[in-house]
């Protein structure tokens, strides 16, 4: 109880202090820190597909770009308020994520890796032939932004963060959450125990993109603008760095590599393309070093502390 208590205590201090970020009015240190709680967000959606149920989704960004361009478009050329254009393109995220967990409901291993990568590969292409609607490699622009206030906007992200954090840990922790845990290790055995697989896959497919598409859409009226970058493979590949490095498998792992990534490029952006190569380095140590990625290591020097 009393461990509890004091991992209670350190939560809210985090918390607290991340909050308290946002009243210093430091206009870099913010910015930096809302790009780091969107690759938070992505990452840990990837993070649940991936590590809790089994489904590594290489199309991830598909849910993310979704959810970007189909709100930047109906606010920045239909003129609809962006109140009403974030929820509903959330909902289409959701469809994006309906449609490809039934593509992807019989696949396992490599043609999962296949299916969901050639799926957003034909996302992308079709964002480049309708270049009328998407604005193609120029993306669409004059998309309204949320707030010119940079405390404003980072309060905004950060809560979200929070938020997605909060749904997924409550997923998690139910009986939905050992479902989903049945599937990965066994599909077979948590079909005979009487778990609906086909409804669980879906569900997480769901979550996942729903959560991912409000992100998407929140990053766009924060730029202003949505180019075919958001549906990059990058934006993936990057997340399963920051995934590894922070904790494959953790609820806090693939936020705490998230930021701590997005400050390591930031930091060394003099270097150009070699900070490429140092964060894979970086990484590289780190998973062989760590294996519990580096919240793992946090984890076991609070419980010493905590003791």
């Amino acid at each position: 109880m009393l461990k509890k208590l004091k991992a209670t205590l350190v939560g809210l201090c985090v918390v607290s202090l991340l909050y308290l970020i946002g009243f210093s009015g430091d206009r870099y240190i913010l910015t930096v820190l809302i790009f780091g709680s969107t690759y938070a967000i992505y990452a840990a959606t990837l993070n649940f597909t991936a590590a809790y149920v089994g489904q590594v989704n290489l199309g991830h960004a598909i849910f993310f770009g979704t959810g970007g361009y189909v709100s930047a478009y109906l606010t920045a050329r239909m003129g609809l308020p962006l109140a009403l254009t974030v929820p509903v393109s959330t909902a289409f995220s959701s469809a994006a994520g309906l449609i490809l967990g039934f593509l992807t409901l019989r696949a396992k291993g490599p043609f999962l890796l296949l299916v969901t990568a050639l799926s957003n590969l034909v996302l992308l292409n079709l964002v480049y032939s309708f270049s009328r609607f998407t604005g193609g490699e120029d993306g669409l622009t004059g998309v309204p932004k949320i707030s010119a206030e940079p405390s404003f906007n980072y309060f905004i992200f950060v809560s979200y963060t929070l938020l997605t954090t909060l749904i997924l840990s409550l997923m998690l922790r139910s009986r939905v959450g050992y479902a989903f845990k049945l599937i990965r290790e066994d599909e077979d055995l948590a079909e005979s125990m009487g778990v609906n697989v086909v409804k669980y896959k879906m569900l997480a497919f769901t979550v996942s993109s729903t959560l991912t598409g409000l992100a998407g859409a929140l990053y766009a009226h924060y730029l202003g603008v949505i180019g075919p970058g958001a549906l990059s493979f990058d934006l993936t590949f990057q997340a399963l760095v920051m995934i590894l490095l922070g904790g494959w498998g953790t609820l806090l792992g693939p936020l705490i590599g998230a930021y701590t990534v997005t400050f390591f490029n930031e930091y060394l952006r003099a270097l150009g393309s070699y900070r490429t190569l140092i964060l894979g380095i970086v990484t590289l140590i780190a998973v062989l070093r760590f294996r519990r990625g580096v919240y793992g290591a946090l984890q076991d020097k609070i419980k010493l502390l905590l003791k």
